[in-house]
């Protein structure tokens, strides 16, 4: 039983993974993206409907990766470009997802058809899917890039201090937009690890909510990657056993059952919360 929830563990915590690894790139470069389930939401429909059209998980993969770029795209347009409130931005571009998803969706079930794929398959040595195994290896690299790079060195200061690293002769908005960029690719890409890894199809807000916890579990993890993929690693757990208990506890409501992580993640961070220390310039204009 321990083996088979440790797989399960790793698995539901892959997509999530890749979100928070995506907002703790941008968190980190001093833009905060609550639209981070929006974005999740249209790597998942992307990834699902390609997949599906073309029976290539890899094309899957690819349009997830350009729908979260699309969104990125968008966010640094507003956000960087046009130094627009970066909570209001986030909150429309998490509608706006909503609205665009839920209408195609309803627009191909009209059709008769649904958006059932075959899920990635399994690799040794620990059963899991390919996209499972990147995302610890972004994990461990984006570790080292931004803390033992020149790179990752400009990035943590352009968080912190953007009108100073502005003046050493690195273009602020440039690098934003850059980071905007590649981090919403990554929660695309964890969007596409949702429908690809895990359900197998899409359904109007298959995310879930994901994309909020990536936001506890930057803050959880103090920005810094390995330990915001240990948190992930530790909700995928919680989602493991919440669902072997809905064949212990058959009696209990399975809603309880499923909100119980989100529950105990959001008792943490209230708790542990107030210690971490977010980039000095996160969400600030520039």
């Amino acid at each position: 039983m321990v083996g088979s929830l440790w797989q399960s563990g790793l698995s539901l915590a892959t997509p999530l993974l890749w979100v928070a690894l995506g907002e703790t790139l941008l968190e980190r470069a001093g833009l905060l993206n609550i639209g981070a389930e929006g974005t999740m939401l249209v790597g998942a429909f992307a990834a699902a409907w390609v997949t599906w059209t073309t029976d290539s998980p890899l094309l899957g993969i690819g349009a997830g990766v350009l729908a979260g770029w699309a969104f990125g795209a968008l966010y640094a347009l507003l956000c960087v470009r046009g130094r627009a409130d970066q909570v209001i931005v986030g909150a429309g571009l998490n509608l706006l997802a909503l609205g665009l998803t839920g209408t195609l969706f309803r627009s191909v079930q009209q059709t008769g058809t649904t958006f059932t794929v075959a899920l990635l398959p399994s690799l040794p040595p620990l059963g899991q899917h390919g996209l499972t195994y990147a995302a610890w290896l972004a994990t461990i690299g984006g570790t080292l890039w931004l803390f033992r790079t020149h790179w990752g060195l400009v990035v943590r200061a352009i968080g912190e201090d953007p009108a100073t690293v502005q003046e050493l002769g690195y273009a602020v908005r440039r690098w934003r937009t850059i980071i905007a960029l590649v981090g919403s690719g990554l929660m695309g890409l964890g969007g596409a690890a949702l429908t690809l890894g895990e359900t197998g199809s899409f359904n109007e807000g298959v995310t879930a909510g994901q994309g909020f916890i990536a936001l506890c579990m930057v803050i959880l993890g103090r920005w810094q990657p390995l330990w915001v993929g240990l948190g992930c690693l530790g909700f995928g757990m919680l989602r493991a056993v919440a669902l072997q208990w809905q064949v212990t506890f058959a009696g209990v409501p399975y809603q309880v059952l499923l909100a119980l992580p989100y529950a105990i993640t959001l008792g943490v961070l209230s708790v542990a919360g107030h210690r971490s220390r977010a980039p000095a310039a996160l969400a600030q204009p520039f």
